[in-house]
């Protein structure tokens, strides 16, 4: 009795792994029974075929398992089997899930993950633009869910893979996409000629309309309301009062200040004391 040959195992998951082998050649083959126990030699299943093949599911991640299957025959009324064929095989670890940005500004990305329902010992974060090259030191611990990425641009689409590490292996990364925020935008430089029209505006608007005099100092030969008769003041220099001598009784004018006050009612000139 020829046990079944050529047995592997393929598609590989967290959950579980397919089992194939060759058809045998014996006329009495009719069905194959596949045990699949755990290194502590517990059962984990234990079931018959008449294919040559057994997707087997519902197993533990990041865990190794011994793979057997016999060749089951009957002839005339009798019950009979071939020798075990053995291999090894382990489930993959699980990936962590659900990842979420929930704190991201112009240079940084934070988020937060799922563990799954398995032993880890770790995690590695890797980042980067269109590629995860970069790796997040100091990686985070494993009762880590969340981690933040911090120096990046401003405005730039970023991918996170997070590989989640088992007692044995590391999980397939679980990949997510983020856009760092943008750079506040500074207000637009005031136009030249608006900013002239402004100050324009302001000045008029400080300044009445009918105001066209402004305070200042008129000497002897500015133009007064009542000017200087030479013929009654002969000995009066008009073109330097300061060195003439007024005559006893006689008071002469060294300087005339006149005032322009000015009133949103009325403007009127004001001739300022006599010194």
């Amino acid at each position: 009795m020829e046990p079944p040959i050529d047995m592997a195992i393929s598609d590989v998951t967290d959950k579980g792994f397919r089992i194939t082998w060759s058809q045998s050649p014996d006329p009495d083959l009719y069905e194959y029974r596949v045990v699949v126990s755990r290194l502590d030699l517990t059962t984990a299943v234990n079931q018959t075929t008449n294919q040559t093949s057994l997707l087997v599911l519902d197993l533990s991640p990041d865990s190794d398992y011994v793979v057997g299957v016999t060749s089951m025959f009957l002839s005339a009324g009798w019950r009979s089997q071939s020798e075990a064929v053995v291999i090894h095989a382990s489930t993959e670890m699980s990936s962590s899930t659900d990842l979420r940005f929930v704190e991201v500004t112009e240079s940084s990305l934070g988020f937060t993950w799922v563990p799954p329902n398995a032993t880890v010992t770790g995690y590695r974060v890797m980042y980067g633009q269109g590629e995860a090259t970069e790796q997040l030191i100091p990686s985070p611990d494993p009762g880590n869910r969340s981690a933040l990425i911090e120096g990046l641009l401003p405005g730039v689409m970023y991918k996170v893979d997070i590989i989640t590490i088992g007692g044995y292996r590391e999980s397939a990364p679980l990949v997510g996409y983020n856009m760092t925020g943008m750079l506040p935008t500074s207000a637009a430089p005031p136009n030249r000629t608006s900013l002239m029209t402004f100050f324009f505006s302001l000045l008029t608007s400080t300044i009445p309309a009918d105001t066209t005099e402004t305070t200042r100092v008129l000497g002897p030969l500015d133009h007064v309301e009542d000017p200087l008769d030479e013929d009654q003041y002969p000995d009066y220099d008009f073109f330097d009062p300061i060195k003439t001598a007024a005559p006893e009784g006689s008071t002469y004018p060294e300087e005339i200040k006149q005032t322009s006050t000015t009133s949103p009612e009325d403007s009127r000139t004001t001739p300022a004391d006599q010194v």
